[in-house]
């Protein structure tokens, strides 16, 4: 994987990050699925940071294999709660939408310990670089 690889997959994982953040620090969030079931406006708060979410999972599952890589995550399920926000607009199943909601705690574990990681490993090829071959 090329550097800009990394940085594109740190990308997609800060803006997870991000969404979940949206979410979780909203207002209503505390109050909780009755907010949710209530409040139109928090209801499309979540579900654009849901469809943000369901995207950038979409790259990493596509771009970086993490339905393998990383299987304690339901990435296909997260991806197709975005899929069902955006294509089945007039259908959505609330108790699934918030179903999701409760789970992105969990996605955020991995997503912070994944970034972390990422971290890590590039600080440490910043502070050990390779040597270069003399030819």
């Amino acid at each position: 994987m090329s550097k800009s690889d990394e940085r594109k997959e740190l990308h997609w994982l800060d803006d997870i990050d991000e969404a979940i953040e949206k979410i979780q620090t909203h207002e209503q969030y505390g109050k909780g699925k009755g907010a949710f079931e209530q409040d139109e406006r928090y209801r499309v708060w979540v579900f654009y940071h849901m469809e943000r979410v369901g995207e950038c999972v979409s790259r990493l599952r596509q771009d970086f294999d993490y339905d393998n890589k990383h299987p304690d995550i339901d990435w296909k399920g997260t991806q197709g709660m975005r899929r069902h926000l955006v294509h089945r607009y007039w259908a959505i199943d609330n108790d699934a939408v918030w179903k999701g909601v409760e789970y992105l705690p969990k996605i955020k574990d991995k997503i912070d310990a994944l970034k972390r990681e990422k971290e890590q490993a590039r600080n440490e090829e910043k502070n050990n670089p390779r040597p270069k071959p003399h030819f």
